[in-house]
């Protein structure tokens, strides 16, 4: 009865963080913001839909089996990020395996919202706490990135990956508007890499990919960020 109590409240956590990361970017203000990656190019967008009034501190929460997803390749480096705090160590680099970009649809208007999730391929349990740090990768290059601005979106809370479990989070980008090239708003040059490199706490970084191809056209260099949440039920 306890788990499937857990289960609900993180599909709700999920969720409401979408909302609310999809409403912090059209209202141009979030939480903290943070940089990441370094180097020329980027993009990034907002979450789910739901919203959640967990507290920070609340236990972590066992995320879903489940099979890995290609579409990512691990780069080198750490993100500077708080540490996953728990009985379990931190995910290493070689833990961790990142999927393909996924387009959330319907996305908030005046946004764009992608999901990454990662997989714990590793052969023990580890842990995870907090935001990622987003570059754009120009050319596709992880060594010429772009560090995007990230508005943390909701609490972080620990996350415990068994073997196969997964986590995720999400992003909202704003999107370039018009035809060709097109235009942002504000008046800023459009980016579009084709590639965006995400830093995990204590892990690394890993280059994704947007799944089905395409760019990560975006205005302003800034996203919206979920935490890293676990993946209930996800296959």
């Amino acid at each position: 009865m306890e788990r499937r109590t857990n289960r609900s409240r993180t599909r709700t956590t999920a969720a409401a963080l979408a909302a609310a990361a999809a409403a912090a970017l059209l209202a141009g203000c979030g939480p903290t913001e943070t940089g990441s990656a370094a180097g020329p190019s980027a993009g990034v967008p907002a979450p789910p839909a739901g919203a959640s009034t967990a507290p920070s501190a609340a236990p972590a929460t066992p995320a879903g089996t489940g099979s890995p997803s290609a579409g990512a390749t691990a780069t080198a480096g750490k993100p500077s990020a708080p540490a996953a705090p728990g009985v379990l160590p931190a995910c290493a680099d070689a833990d961790l395996k990142a999927s393909a970009a996924r387009d959330v649809e319907p996305s908030p208007v005046g946004s764009y919202v992608v999901t990454v999730e990662f997989t714990n391929v590793g052969g023990h349990a580890c842990g995870v706490k907090g935001f990622p740090t987003v570059a754009g990768a120009g050319q596709g290059s992880p060594d010429k990135s772009l560090p995007l601005q990230v508005q943390q979106v909701g609490p972080a809370v620990a996350v415990q990956l068994l073997p196969g479990a997964k986590m995720f989070t999400t992003l909202g980008l704003k999107p370039v508007l018009g035809e060709a090239d097109g235009y942002c708003p504000s008046g800023a040059t459009p980016f579009a890499p084709p590639s965006l490199v995400l830093g995990v706490p204590e892990a690394g970084k890993y280059q994704v990919g947007r799944e089905g191809g395409g760019l990560f056209a975006q205005c302003d260099n800034k996203l919206t960020a979920t935490a890293f949440l676990p993946s209930v039920g996800k296959k």
